[in-house]
């Protein structure tokens, strides 16, 4: 394994970093996953691993608090959304407190 980083930029100029929270973008079966390390692996790949913090299945929410690891840039496609974002990547109703994230340029 290579380095830990703070933050990595998907293809789509998502910045994805330690401590934010996403979840799975579908209506069955959502976990919202931190993010707990950045690691780059062979040939430049991105590691994302992270902990499954809450998960809601059939209706029953549980915080199953288990790891899980995959590749960062899936955090820019269609299969996840920052944690606190409704189905149309606007903040959920009475969440005042809506994930924050950057796409494109450093800001």
């Amino acid at each position: 394994m290579g380095p830990v980083v703070n933050e990595y930029r998907t293809r789509r100029g998502l910045v994805v970093r330690v401590g934010d929270e996403f979840c799975d973008d579908r209506k069955s079966n959502v976990r919202t996953l931190r993010i707990d390390r950045l690691q780059v692996e062979d040939y430049g790949v991105v590691r994302a691993f992270c902990t499954v913090i809450r998960q809601e299945y059939n209706g029953a929410v549980t915080t199953p608090m288990r790891a899980t690891d995959m590749v960062a840039e899936r955090f820019g496609t269609f299969e996840f959304k920052p944690a606190g974002k409704g189905l149309d990547g606007q903040p959920a109703p009475g969440d005042e407190a809506a994930y924050l994230f950057t796409i494109g340029g450093d800001q």
